[in-house]
């Protein structure tokens, strides 16, 4: 929505499809998350990775701490775009509620907002078409 007329028009129904769908989006990042970590765990307890043979063992070591912190790595990204995916549905009901009030300031904060959240818009979306 570039402009104000079409701001107008479209962001009742593109909010609502939002506040329809964010909370089934909100949970899939940390799912994937805990199941990744659930694998791990799995994988910890094969047999085969509690060797004492000294090359096997560190190279498991190795492969554990590396695992390790991938996991943590991706449970924090899956917590930031669940905090992110809330943040902007409280962000969108505030210019709801504003646009019932002053469409024209509610366009403004709301143009402000995402101009500055485009660059990594595009980024998700380059990736979800590379996908």
């Amino acid at each position: 929505m570039t402009n104000e007329s079409e701001f107008c028009e479209k962001f009742d129904s593109t909010h609502a499809n939002y506040k329809a769908t964010y909370l089934s989006i909100t949970n899939r990042p940390r799912v994937a998350s805990e199941q990744a970590y659930f694998e791990y765990m799995l994988l910890r307890e094969f047999k085969e990775t509690q060797t004492d043979y000294p090359l096997l063992k560190r190279t498991f070591v190795r492969l554990d701490e590396f695992i390790d912190k991938w996991i943590t790595n991706d449970a924090w990204l899956a917590m930031s775009i669940e905090n992110h995916l809330k943040l902007l549905h409280r962000f969108l009901n505030e210019v709801a509620e504003l646009k019932q009030k002053d469409p024209t300031d509610a366009f403004i904060i709301f143009q402000a907002a995402m101009v500055t959240l485009r660059p990594y818009y595009a980024l998700l979306e380059n990736q979800r078409k590379v996908l």
